[in-house]
Order: C-alpha cells, then structure tokens, then sequence
C-alpha cells in the first residue's frame, strides 16, 4: 500500500508540474512586462505628515518625444488621514524653462469613510491619473512638484501639517 501511495504522489506532481511551470512562465512574463512599461517611478517619505511647505520634487531626464505616457500621482495614507478628499498643486517644469501649474482634487475615502486604494492593512496607496495619453513636447530634463494645498472648510489659511501621508509617488508609463 505505500508503495501505491508514493507512486500516485509521483504521478500527481508529474501532472501538475507543467502547469506549475506554466504558472511561473506567465508571471514572470507579466512581471517583466509592467517593468518595462515604467518610464520613471519614485516614491518619497513624508514620515507620516506632509508638511505644507514640504514640496515633493521628482526630475527625470525625457528624450523620447514620439511616445504616449501616463502619469500617476501616488499617495500612500493610512487611518489617521482626516480629510475624505485631498487637493494638490501639481507645477511641471519643461527644459525650455516654462512652468505649467494645476490644481487637483482626488477623493481619498469611500462614503463610509473607507479609506480608498491598494493595501492589505490600514495604509492604503491610491494611483491617481494625473494625464493620460500625455506626449513630452521637447527632449530634455523635467521635474514634477507635487504640494498638499488641503484647507478646512471656512478657513482661509491651510493645513500645516496633513496628518496620514506616508509617501508621496510619482509614476510615469509608457502606453
């Protein structure tokens, strides 16, 4: 009887082992494949507080001027986040020195509060389409700013310090 038991163990793992090495092919494939679609990808501390006055910069050095990207922005938060929505103060600076400023808000919690994104614990990173099938212009070096521009509602001045931001990303990929 163990000499039964053994020989069907053999059989099984020899059947499932091409499928097990299908499985690994296809992963490593998927893998490889999101890598090479990041053109740029950065992510920076804040410690938990994002100060107003703490300005994240992300340069990179673009000289494809052919090619289709999208750009993320990546905030990283967790339950100590106070706010259900954020406001950002985005500025790009081209290498022909002009600057292009916007100003956007993202929704960082579900109606019950729920903080939004990808995590499997209380912090949660949330990919925001900052542009998509964005074309750079002119070959050369860049660099993004990213600022919080948070304020409570009936107050002119904003918050200080944005409690629940751990990091603060920008991500750019090929389309």
């Amino acid at each position: 009887m163990e000499i039964n038991a053994g020989t069907e163990n053999r059989i099984i793992t020899k059947k499932n082992k091409p499928i097990f090495s299908l499985f690994l092919i296809i992963m490593l494939c998927t893998c490889c494949t999101n890598n090479e679609k990041n053109f740029f990808s950065e992510f920076q501390s804040t410690n938990g507080t994002w100060e107003v006055s703490d300005v994240k910069k992300f340069t990179f050095d673009q000289q494809d001027t052919v090619t289709m990207y999208n750009v993320y922005l990546q905030l990283q938060a967790n339950n100590d986040y106070p706010f259900s929505n954020i406001y950002l103060i985005v500025k790009t600076h081209s290498p022909n020195n002009q600057s292009y400023t916007d100003t956007l808000q993202y929704e960082m919690t579900d109606e019950t509060g729920k903080l939004l994104g990808e995590g499997f614990t209380d912090t949660k990173t949330s990919k925001l389409l900052y542009k998509e099938d964005y074309r750079f212009t002119e070959k050369g070096i860049y660099t993004i700013e990213l600022e919080q521009a948070v304020r409570k509602v009936e107050e002119i001045d904003g918050v200080a310090e944005l409690q629940g931001l751990t990091g603060v990303g920008l991500t750019i990929e090929k389309q």
